[in-house]
């Protein structure tokens, strides 16, 4: 082994250079060079060096031309995290379409009020039946003034579960599309 790198070392020095370039030129994957050294045509090889060296500049320019471009801004960014111990919540607007509540309404107009029939109670479960809470009548509460009907509608503590909310603003009232009634609403 020690031979043969002895015989290849004479060999490779006896190379000139212009030949070892020219085999690596016409080796080489860029195809530009490649076509450059195996062309044996003088004034096609003045023209293929000539534009593979107008476009090598063309790209350097630009490649300068877009780094100072970039350059130009600065790109240190400066975050900073903040963690507060409190923070606002979101603003949110509830709106309860049911415009009145039955025990304030019956309790201030209670002729206006009566127990449930069995059919009301069929028709409508969830108004527990069992306990005869009285039930506004039927139209008697499509009449109500604007003040009756913040008067007699729902409480925003009755409506939030956690206590620990701010008192939200209202009550405000909006017209209900379904029933043409104000139905009271908190933000």
């Amino acid at each position: 082994m020690a031979d043969e790198i002895s015989e290849r070392i004479p060999l490779e020095k006896d190379k000139s250079v212009k030949g070892y370039a020219s085999k690596v030129f016409k080796e080489s994957s860029v195809s530009a060079v490649s076509g450059i050294v195996s062309t044996h045509n003088r004034p096609r090889r003045f023209f293929r060096i000539l534009v593979f060296v107008l476009f090598t500049a063309g790209f350097l320019y630009q490649c300068i031309k877009f780094f100072t471009y970039i350059l130009t801004y600065p790109t240190v960014v400066n975050i900073e995290i903040d963690r507060p111990t409190e923070y606002l919540a979101p603003a949110y607007t509830f709106c309860n379409y049911n415009s009145i509540k039955r025990s304030k309404f019956c309790s201030k107009y209670p002729n206006s009020c009566i127990y449930p029939s069995q059919e009301f109670c069929n028709t409508y479960p969830d108004y527990y039946c069992d306990n005869r809470t009285k039930v506004p009548k039927e139209d008697s509460t499509e009449h109500l003034s604007i003040e009756d009907a913040i008067d007699l509608g729902h409480d925003s503590k009755n409506l939030l579960i956690e206590g620990a909310w701010e008192d939200p603003e209202g009550p405000f009232l909006r017209l209900n599309a379904e029933e043409q009634v104000p139905t009271a609403c908190y933000s």
